[in-house]
């Protein structure tokens, strides 16, 4: 797909969102993109909608809004996510918190998309979504964080198969590429080194990613943005 004057989706803007937002202005898109309460988290060149994923209405009320503004929307790029450890006392409100932030709402909204795509006779509309390497290679203490991405990416590509020549879904799994505020310089170092290139990725590789993603029309399925972190258990630690 052709990006100049495309109206492109993202969900959940902050940090790597905001790269992925300048890569896409620079193929020309038209961005619309979300925010939860701080419309800082938006592009500058950007159009803003405030977005509760734990809200059905508000989910249901997103593309109808951006097609009113901007137009059909041509791709949609899912970022929304938090990443929380498991509490020493796990409860179904906790679980539940999670898998509708990381998962019902980022499924609904690509759910409405499809459907829409559908409506308007389009082919291959793109739906690229950020999940997480180690949801094959589990970490310790993120039990509902795993299970919730998981669920998210195999409800996408399920989504794929019901909607076959209308979407085409690209799911990222990417490693360490943008630690979060106060993150252990020995942890991050850690990771570096057990990783079979010796090194951290980047915000703008991801960026760059997504916008491959949704340039190349014959690319669907997973991705990994890793460095192959999968395999650090292997290594020297």
């Amino acid at each position: 797909m052709e990006l100049k004057n495309k109206t492109i989706l993202i969900t959940g803007g902050a940090r790597v969102g905001q790269f992925v937002a300048e890569e896409l202005l620079a193929a020309g898109a038209k961005l619309a993109m979300t925010y939860v309460r701080d419309k800082s988290e938006v592009h500058t060149k950007a159009k803003g909608y405030q977005l509760d994923v734990t809200s059905e209405e508000s989910v249901q009320e997103l593309l109808p809004a951006v097609e009113k503004d901007l137009g059909q929307v041509d791709g949609l790029v899912n970022m929304i996510s938090i990443f929380t450890p498991d509490p020493k006392e796990i409860s179904y409100a906790d679980m539940q918190k999670q898998f509708t932030i990381n998962a019902f709402g980022n499924m609904l909204l690509s759910r409405l998309f499809a459907e829409n795509a559908k409506q308007r006779g389009v082919k291959n509309a793109p739906i690229v979504s950020f999940i997480d390497w180690a949801v094959d290679h589990p970490y310790g203490n993120f039990d509902i964080y795993m299970g919730a991405k998981a669920a998210l990416r195999h409800y996408l590509m399920s989504l794929q198969t019901t909607f076959a020549g209308v979407i085409r879904v690209v799911n990222i799994h990417p490693g360490l590429i943008l630690e979060p505020p106060n993150f252990p310089e020995k942890q991050k170092e850690s990771i570096r080194v057990n990783t079979p290139v010796k090194q951290i990725g980047s915000p703008e590789q991801a960026a760059k990613l997504v916008r491959t993603a949704l340039e190349l029309d014959f690319l669907v399925d997973n991705i990994r943005l890793a460095g192959g972190q999968q395999w650090r258990h292997r290594l020297a630690s």
